[in-house]
């Protein structure tokens, strides 16, 4: 066809260089507590009770995200049809591979569950903002890193950090 092809060229030397350092920081940083201890994530949880008017939606969130492994995108799109708090039990959508589990709800989560239906009855979303909408991604981290700062905890507590010391944990436990 006559026509010219345009190629692109990376020079790996500059790209390396200037891409690896980044990456491996972010990978120490990471690393350097990579889960919580069930004493930690009870303090945090004491905190978040703790805190402000939302003293039962933060813990129960903090809870089910640690015993439940859930990710943010599957809390914050935590429907009242996955729960049934007569049973105690909680249907589990992953995200990611898909799998789908029927999980235990402890006594404390069903407790807080209730408290929150109370509250919201005609909501379809378990965990709601002020405005009766779900949750946004970056609210969630903001309350689990101040929980975990009112908590004492020495380092930024995130969420992905709740996942990884559940059994109940399909899949990897690798930070998201």
């Amino acid at each position: 066809m006559g026509g010219v092809e345009s190629v692109i060229t990376i020079d790996q030397d500059f790209f390396s260089g200037r891409y690896s350092r980044k990456v491996k920081r972010r990978a120490t940083q990471l690393n350097v507590n990579t889960q919580l201890t069930s004493r930690q994530i009870d303090r945090v949880v004491k905190a978040a009770k703790e805190n402000g008017k939302h003293g039962t939606r933060n813990p129960t969130l903090i809870l089910m995200a640690y015993r439940h492994g859930l990710r943010v995108n599957e809390l914050i799109n935590l429907k009242w049809i996955h729960i049934d708090l007569e049973a105690g039990n909680v249907l589990v959508s992953r995200l990611k591979n898909g799998q789908k589990t029927i999980q235990p709800l402890t006594k404390q989560e069903v407790d807080y569950l209730m408290e929150i239906e109370q509250r919201y009855p005609d909501s379809e979303y378990v965990f709601l903002s002020e405005r009766k909408t779900p949750l946004s991604i970056s609210v969630v981290h903001k309350m689990v890193k101040q929980a975990g700062e009112q908590a004492g905890l020495p380092s930024t507590v995130q969420p992905y950090l709740l996942q990884p010391a559940n059994c109940f944990n399909v899949g990897s436990t690798k930070p998201h």
